[in-house]
Formats: C-alpha cells, sequence, structure tokens
C-alpha cells in the first residue's frame, strides 16, 4: 500500500497533544536556524475545534505552500531548505529563505490579506537569531476576525462567535476558491505522522517532504 495516499481517520486530539506539537514545532525551528541560520517560516492553519487534521485541511496546506514557494521566486528569496509534516495535531510547514525578516515578513502579511485563502493561514516569520517578527513591526495591524471587522485575538478570547459559524466560514471560503481554482494533486492527501526532525534536520522520514538548496 502507498503510505502517501492514505488518509487516516479524522479524530479529536487532546490538549496535552497540541502542548507536544507546541513543542516539537519550537525545536524544528531551533534546528533549522542551527543548521542555516537564516530566515525561516512557519506555516500552520487557523483550525478551530479539535479536529486539525483531515482531506480538507491537507489541502489548505498545501495551497499555502504553493502560494509562499510562488511568492520566493517572484521575490527571488533562494530557499536553503523546506519541508513539511503531516500529523493529527494539524499540517505544517518550513522554509528557510536568504532574505531580511523583516522583508519576509511584511510580504507575507500581504499574502495572508489578499489570497483568496490568505486568512486562514498562520504564517510566522523567525530571524535568524530566532525572534518572531510581529505583524506590528512591519506596520501591520492585527489580524482581523474571520466572521466580523475586529481583531481576531479580541473574538477568539471573549468567544464571540459560535464555532459552527466559524467552520462554516471556513468551508465556503475553501468550497469557493476550490470552485474557481484546479484542485490540489492527489499527494496532497498525504499521511499521517512525521517523524520528529525529520529529513536534512534530524533524519528522515516517509511522512515527511524534504528539499534542500535551490528553489522549493
Amino acid at each position: 500500500m502507498n503510505r502517501k495516499h492514505r488518509m487516516p481517520q479524522p479524530r479529536v486530539v487532546t490538549l496535552a497533544e497540541m502542548l507536544a506539537a507546541r513543542e516539537r514545532r519550537a525545536r524544528r525551528q531551533q534546528q533549522a536556524l542551527h543548521c542555516f541560520g537564516n530566515t525561516l517560516i512557519c506555516g500552520t492553519l487557523i483550525a478551530p475545534g479539535g479536529i486539525k487534521d483531515s482531506a480538507a485541511y491537507r489541502r489548505l496546506s498545501h495551497y499555502a505552500r504553493e502560494a509562499v514557494t510562488a511568492l520566493c521566486r517572484e521575490k527571488q528569496w533562494p530557499v536553503c531548505w523546506h519541508q513539511r509534516w503531516l500529523h493529527a495535531t494539524g499540517p505544517e510547514f518550513m522554509l528557510v529563505v536568504e532574505a531580511a525578516a523583516t522583508e519576509v515578513k511584511a510580504a507575507l502579511v500581504t499574502l495572508e490579506e489578499t489570497h483568496p485563502l490568505g486568512r486562514l493561514w498562520d504564517l510566522d516569520v523567525l530571524n535568524a537569531a530566532g525572534e518572531a517578527i510581529p505583524r506590528v513591526q512591519v506596520g501591520s495591524a492585527p489580524r482581523r476576525c474571520l466572521i466580523c471587522p475586529e481583531p481576531a485575538h479580541l473574538c477568539a478570547r471573549a468567544r464571540r462567535h459560535a464555532l459552527w459559524l466559524i467552520k462554516e466560514e471556513i468551508h465556503n471560503r475553501m468550497e469557493n476558491y476550490e470552485r474557481n481554482n484546479l484542485t490540489a494533486p492527489d499527494a496532497v492527501a498525504g499521511t499521517a505522522g512525521a517523524a520528529d526532525g525529520g529529513g536534512v534536520i534530524a533524519g528522515g522520514d516517509a511522512d515527511a517532504e524534504t528539499g534542500a538548496g535551490g528553489q522549493a
């Protein structure tokens, strides 16, 4: 059986799993920064509720990676390394690029605000010292809520909108985008649970996709 095309049954993840995923992501970031010493892009998804991995979320992550790599080509930022992982806690990807962190952050904020699916992506940027570049540092306002014009963090803190309404908005945006654009390749379905680290940083794994050198 080709593991690449196996889609596990979606399941609700625990708080402990989400905390472990955050720690694992931080380790990977530090490993990448140590190995390459340049600007790091880390892509995750806005995925409210207990289910973080599904065929739709994997497609959404694919579209994000596709848009970011296209931006790198457009800006002529050399990509030193790139990798994606598929976990029950959600798909993730990282790229290391040779460009100023503030320039990269400003361009990614614009991408999040102009791409039809950009509001569903969380594209973080770390400089070579491992410091996250906030939106305010590049003169951008906080992210807006998916449902209303208020800052997203205020609505999330107050639980202002029902979970079903937010999920419906995500579904509608995905449906509209896919209706008007080419669908993702079959490989987007992917597999679950890439090994910690993976690729050129800490050993390979069939569930991680890695590249080093040249454009991603």
